[in-house]
């Protein structure tokens, strides 16, 4: 089971994906782009998440090691199969992505989270 510090610390090392906390967004580039930002209120439902993997595949400039990393940042953000699981229906099977993402990343880095919703 991973801990809080170890994904932190995963989401730290990707190389070719980074979590903008400002834009809300992944930014996903590689040594032939500056970036692309992946707004993370399209990515609320499977479908917006599918959408964006497949949208940012098709681009020539996207290898399959940014694409894994991409992957991965999601999962650690968004945690997917546990907050939109596949055919049982969850609050109409969509998540606020953008303050998903930012609660789980400030808990990664340790900052208490429950005031956030006052």
């Amino acid at each position: 089971m991973n801990t809080d510090g170890h994904l932190l610390e995963q989401l730290k090392n990707l190389k070719f994906v980074k979590y903008d906390h400002a834009r809300k967004a992944l930014n996903i580039f590689s040594s032939q782009s500056q970036g692309y930002y992946v707004p993370l209120n399209h990515c609320n439902t499977n479908a917006g998440i599918l959408n964006e993997l497949c949208h940012m595949s098709s681009k020539c400039w996207v290898t399959a090691e940014a694409l894994g990393e991409l992957v991965i940042a999601l999962d650690i953000l968004l945690d997917p199969q546990r907050n939109l699981p596949h055919g049982r229906k969850k609050d109409g099977l969509w998540i606020n992505a953008e303050e998903t993402a930012n609660n789980k990343y400030l808990t990664l880095l340790g900052c208490d989270t429950s005031l956030l919703d006052q």
